[in-house]
């Protein structure tokens, strides 16, 4: 009869995989759609450059320039970056 006590410090392989890391397969899909999502990223901002459309440019954005500094806070590219987001995620979990 096996106890809770016999299987303390022994590895029991994954019943799908049959792996002792059954957890790296996840981490393997988890890190291809990182870079996925990454890569589409990088081609939209290629895209919206050579549109020549300045995202970070939007009345409302407030620049404080001094004598030896610029300080940018983007407050409407934020907002509208955020209601973009909003809309796609909320068309993707429609389903």
């Amino acid at each position: 009869m096996r106890t809770a006590g016999n299987l303390v410090g022994k590895q029991r392989p994954c019943h799908t995989t049959g792996s002792y890391h059954g957890n790296s397969m996840g981490l393997g899909r988890l890190l291809i759609v990182v870079g996925i999502v990454l890569v589409c990223i990088g081609f939209l901002l290629v895209l919206v450059e050579k549109a020549n459309l300045r995202l970070g440019g939007l009345p409302g954005d407030i620049v404080l320039r001094g004598k030896h500094s610029t300080v940018y806070f983007p407050i409407v590219t934020c907002l509208l970056l955020s209601v973009l987001a909003s809309v796609v995620l909320w068309l993707l979990n429609r389903r």
